[in-house]
């Protein structure tokens, strides 16, 4: 089985010493997901894993795991540093996009850290599902 068939769109590069991915998947049912029951979801499910990542770490030849949609071109078009100060420059116009009292300490980590999700919360009207409750007992 080809990476291509796992992950259509998903695009990944090591820039390693040695790095290799070992396409081995494995399916866990039953796993308890109690993020999403704190939200509301069903919060017991299956987790499918396709492999491993392997890659030798040394002082002198850091390694760098880029994963992307993006098409190979765009995502090969800026090497492990330049992709590094792109990411901490976006992070940057985020945070001065941000009112001013959340651009730094505890209000800045939390702009940061909204941008990285995106979800549907069980709260908003429409998606509200009722937590499961115990059966009663007899």
């Amino acid at each position: 089985m080809s990476a291509e068939a796992c992950f259509p769109t998903l695009r990944l590069y090591f820039t390693a010493a040695s790095a290799a991915l070992t396409l081995e998947g494995v399916t866990l049912p039953g796993v308890l997901y109690r993020i999403e029951g704190g939200r509301g979801y069903d919060n017991v499910g299956v987790m499918w894993s396709p492999g491993v990542f392997t890659l030798q770490l040394t002082a002198d030849h850091p390694a760098v795991l880029t994963a992307s949609t993006e098409p190979w071109d765009r995502m090969m078009s800026l090497a492990p540093q330049a992709s590094l100060e792109a990411e901490l420059k976006r992070r940057e116009q985020l945070l001065a996009a941000a009112m001013p009292a959340a651009r730094e300490g505890l209000g800045g980590e939390l702009v940061l850290a909204a941008d990285q999700f995106i979800i549907a919360p069980a709260g908003r009207v429409g998606m509200r599902r009722e937590p499961r409750r115990p059966a009663a007992r007899r």
